[in-house]
This record gives C-alpha cells, structure tokens and sequence, in this order.
C-alpha cells in the first residue's frame, strides 16, 4: 500500500473551487514533478503492481519557516512585530492544518474504497491572508498588528541569491485570485473532518511560544 502527500500545484490556474476532478494544467516544474508522481503511482495502481491513495492540502498552517502563516506572521506577532509576507494577502485562500494531513492520509490508507483516488484535506473556510493574521493576532491574545507586503519586484530580486525567494514565483497567481480548496466528497467518504480554525490557530501560536520565539526574535 503506497499512501503518497501532495498539494494542490498540478491544477494550475483555477477559476472555482478546486476539486480533485479538474484537469491538471501542469504550469511550472514543481507542478509537473507532482502531477507526474502520481501519473505514475496511478499506473502502478492500475497495473496492480500496488495500491495508491493520495491526499492533496493547500498551504500549510504549522510552525514553520516554509508556512506563509509561520516564521514571518505568527513568528513575529506573537511578540508584537508586524506581519510580513511576499505574497497578496486580500483574497480567499484555504490553509490546510498538518496535522489534518496525517488524519485524511490515515482515513484514505485504510478505506479500501479511497484506493486508486485523489482526496482534498479538510480545511477550515478560506480566509484572506489578511483575515487570517487577525486571527492569529486573537488567538496569541495582541493587539492586531500591521500587515506588511514586500512588493513582487522585491521578492523577484531576492530570489537572484535566495532559491526559496526565486522559487515562489511559480506559485504566486495562487494568491492573486481566490483560492479554495473543495473538501466535501473527504469529509462524506472518508468521515474526515478539519480542526476547528480556532482550535488549530491557537495551536500554531502556542507552538512558536513554546520553542522560545527565535523566529520572533530574527531580524
């Protein structure tokens, strides 16, 4: 049994909900890399060789330098600092709590009728970036704090020396429009459902202050 993690990059461009029967439109290379791991993991499938499930989240809420939510939002206002991020912040996006993740892979490996399919992670309803730092902002008990955007142009000429910087570009027109993850056949088929929005934000910010807020603390 080969249970396999992914993300919701293969789709590409979206316009609606993101369901796991659209087309993948296969734009960049961290696209095509997922779209043909589980092209081949279905072949495998299909082949009998094994049997395959996946499970597709998008952007991670964790603890975590790679989480747009993490180092550079809850990181730093937890201790007051402004919000920082490279990417929009005014349209709807899901965030998809890990340990959602390891549940919905959990389910989908042990039904035998998840075999041989894609399953979207449970997530709470789409919030804006903006929203979301809000949130956060009441679940670690501050003040709201500021909300900072470098501009693209900026973030375009970090990535000449930083590769994470260079990389994100692919991925950005995930922010420049709605972005929302469909859940509803996991939750029906599986009996998965996501953590509470509250519930998982509180965790997050409860976990920067219990590693002793170095990211709060970086420059």
């Amino acid at each position: 049994m080969l249970a396999t993690v992914s993300n919701l990059y293969p789709y590409g461009r979206v316009d609606g909900p993101i369901t796991t029967d659209l087309a993948f439109d296969d734009p960049g290379p961290k696209a095509r890399v997922r779209a043909a791991m589980w092209r081949d993991a279905l072949a495998a499938h299909k082949e009998g060789r094994v049997r395959v499930t996946e499970v597709r989240g998008s952007d991670y809420l964790t603890v975590g330098a790679n989480s747009h939510l993490g180092d550079l939002v809850t990181g730093r206002l937890v201790a007051g600092r402004s919000a920082l991020f490279l990417v929009p912040v005014d349209n709807p996006h899901t965030f998809t709590y890990v340990p959602d993740v390891a549940t919905t892979l959990v389910a989908a490996a042990e039904t035998e009728a998840a075999w041989g399919q894609a399953w979207h992670v449970p997530s709470a309803p789409a919030r804006t970036p903006r929203e979301a730092v809000g949130d956060l902002c009441a679940a670690a008990g501050v003040q709201p704090v500021p909300v900072r955007v470098l501009p693209h142009a900026v973030v375009r000429a970090a990535g000449l020396a930083v590769p994470m910087m260079r990389e994100m570009a692919e991925m950005r027109h995930s922010w420049e429009a709605p972005y929302v993850l469909e859940d509803s056949r996991t939750i029906a088929e599986l009996a998965v459902k996501a953590t509470p929005w509250e519930t998982s934000t509180a965790t997050v910010v409860e976990g920067y202050r219990s590693r002793g807020d170095r990211a709060a603390r970086a420059a």
